[in-house]
């Protein structure tokens, strides 16, 4: 475990010294990707099938994102996008792959990073090599505008690793009310952290009104009793559409776009473009570069 710890530190210092390897089609260096992470309290409210369909929507908006299926024990991504990955994480936490090696596009201006199903060692990664996963992640900072990671649903430490490292965090909800409880618990959590880049999206609401309700409720909550602001940025009404979509593991924008659903995905992918992107000052470094570099100095 030192031997393990030192090389982290080791490679921490590198990406600040060196800044990330630029791609020839990529701006001058100093940009840095966003970190978003998509998560929920508790599975089944359609948390992966709306991150990955967020990641086409910020790239159809002109937005270079990489998603990151960070579920470490059901990754389901690839299957959502239809895609067949030649690598997953598995190989670059367990492995020693270079992280590019296990990238595949999914469409213009959109790259999948996929996670990998049932394997044991990856899902109950050492916090080392939890921090060595992040710190190659940390190496494709200027490579994109977003990177967009679905991490796994609950609020275990493996989740909450990705959660502190992010730049926002959007918990994603339904209107049943275990999930909303879960959805606040989650809250909780991340705001006695500190975290306060925190957003809320309701999924299969049966109106734009009963999604609006809820999030409301939760973020008035939220307000009131932890002292902190959730962001909302819209629901999505529930649509047969989406679960055919899943079923015939397409994405939905492009397996029905014009499905009430699609629209309202696109429309939350509007403003996730700008909520995901703050105004940094020059040379600060955040997300995945700031935590990690705390955590290895610690």
């Amino acid at each position: 475990m030192p031997d393990q710890a030192e090389g982290l530190r080791q490679l921490v210092r590198r990406l600040n010294v060196q800044g990330p390897r630029p791609r020839p089609d990529e701006p001058a260096p100093g940009r840095r990707a966003r970190t978003v992470a998509v998560t929920g309290g508790k599975g089944g409210v359609g948390k992966s099938s709306l991150a990955a369909n967020l990641g086409l929507a910020l790239a159809a908006a002109g937005r270079r994102t990489l998603l990151v299926d960070a579920d470490l024990g059901l990754a389901s991504a690839d299957l959502l996008l239809g895609v067949r990955p030649r690598a997953t994480l598995a190989e670059v936490a367990l492995d020693g792959l270079e992280v590019r090696e296990a990238l595949v596009p999914v469409a213009p201006r959109l790259d999948l990073l996929p996670g990998a199903s049932g394997v044991a060692d990856l899902a109950d990664l050492t916090p080392v090599a939890r921090q060595t996963l992040i710190a190659s992640l940390a190496g494709l900072d200027g490579e994109y505008d977003v990177l967009l990671v679905d991490t796994a649903a609950g609020a275990g430490e493996q989740v909450r690793a990705f959660l502190r490292a992010a730049d926002r965090v959007l918990a994603v909800t339904t209107p049943d009310p275990a999930a909303v409880t879960d959805a606040y618990a989650l809250f909780k959590l991340l705001a006695a952290e500190g975290h306060r880049g925190l957003g809320l999206t309701v999924n299969m609401a049966r109106s734009e009104d009963e999604g609006a309700r809820v999030a409301g409720r939760i973020a008035q909550v939220a307000r009131r009793y932890l002292g902190a602001e959730i962001e909302l940025l819209g629901s999505v009404p529930f649509d047969w559409q989406a679960a055919a979509a899943v079923r015939a593991r397409r994405p939905l924008l492009t397996a029905a776009p014009f499905a009430p659903a699609s629209h309202a995905v696109r429309r939350i992918g509007e403003r996730l473009k700008s909520w995901a992107l703050p105004a940094v000052r020059e040379g600060e470094r955040g997300g995945l570069m700031a935590w990690l570099a705390g955590c290895c100095n610690a």
